[in-house]
């Protein structure tokens, strides 16, 4: 008699969807939060763009950011700088979601009084319960009998700030390098805010590579981020390169550098 083990894999996905993962038709928008002493409360709509029910459970995580961007789930520590929300609270903690039926998830952040000027942070995330069993038929026979099913696990992360009195952040941009295809950037973080942005690269005041959603955490001081082009950068054009935030704070250009190439 052969046995079926089931391996399930989680893989969180920084808010965007992603397809052929269980689970993976849920919506959360918007797709991050600024609270704040004033705005201390949110709402997140999430929604099944499925077909079938799903069940997700939501729990509180932290991550920390290396120079590349890569973020990394951790224990908080306050003693590497990093300041955490722990203090956010969330409700519902579970939901059953039927084809294309939408919920609503309030976060509310109760900020205690001896909280010091600064920003906090945390990510709510959503996590698929599998609730079938694949059909043992299209599982991947092992020599030992055991039928083995490989499950990849949708969970999307969502970040929360939490800005505590006055908090700002400012940026530098150098370019380390062009490539054929791809341009790449360095970004220095000043101040106690973290950075969130889109990029947007002209050559010759023609638009040649851009890329949105690119942060850099507090307390990381430097990341690298790279661009894709549309077309190759020639030698004597004048290069322009604007970090702006989105445009749901306004689109103003946090830094820009302009260069001869």
């Amino acid at each position: 008699m052969k046995r079926i083990l089931t391996i399930f894999l989680l893989l969180t996905i920084l808010a965007i969807s992603f397809p052929n993962v269980y689970g993976s038709g849920l919506l959360v928008t918007p797709t991050r939060v600024i609270l704040d002493s004033k705005n201390h409360s949110a709402e997140l709509m999430l929604i099944n763009s499925g077909n079938e029910t799903a069940t997700y459970k939501i729990e509180l995580i932290y991550y920390s950011m290396d120079e590349t961007g890569q973020l990394k789930e951790i224990a908080p520590d306050p003693k590497k700088g990093e300041l955490f929300a722990d203090f956010i609270r969330f409700s519902p903690k579970r939901v059953t979601l039927k084809p294309k039926e939408q919920q609503v998830v309030r976060v509310t952040a109760k900020i205690p009084d001896t909280a010091k000027d600064a920003e906090y942070r945390a990510h709510i995330r959503f996590v698929y319960v599998p609730v079938e069993t694949l059909n043992p038929q299209t599982s991947e026979k092992s020599p030992t009998g055991i039928n083995i099913n490989l499950r990849f696990i949708f969970a999307l992360g969502i970040p929360i700030f939490v800005n505590v009195g006055n908090v700002s952040a400012n940026a530098n941009i150098a370019v380390t390098d062009i490539k054929d295809d791809s341009i790449i950037l360095k970004i220095s973080r000043r101040g106690n805010g973290s950075l969130y942005g889109d990029f947007f690269v002209y050559s010759d005041g023609k638009l040649v590579g851009s890329v949105k959603g690119i942060s850099v955490y507090c307390p990381l001081l430097e990341r690298t981020v790279e661009i894709d082009l549309t077309e190759k950068i020639k030698k004597g054009s004048i290069i322009n390169v604007e970090y702006r935030w989105p445009e749901d704070r306004g689109g103003k250009i946090i830094i820009g550098s302009t260069f001869r190439y």
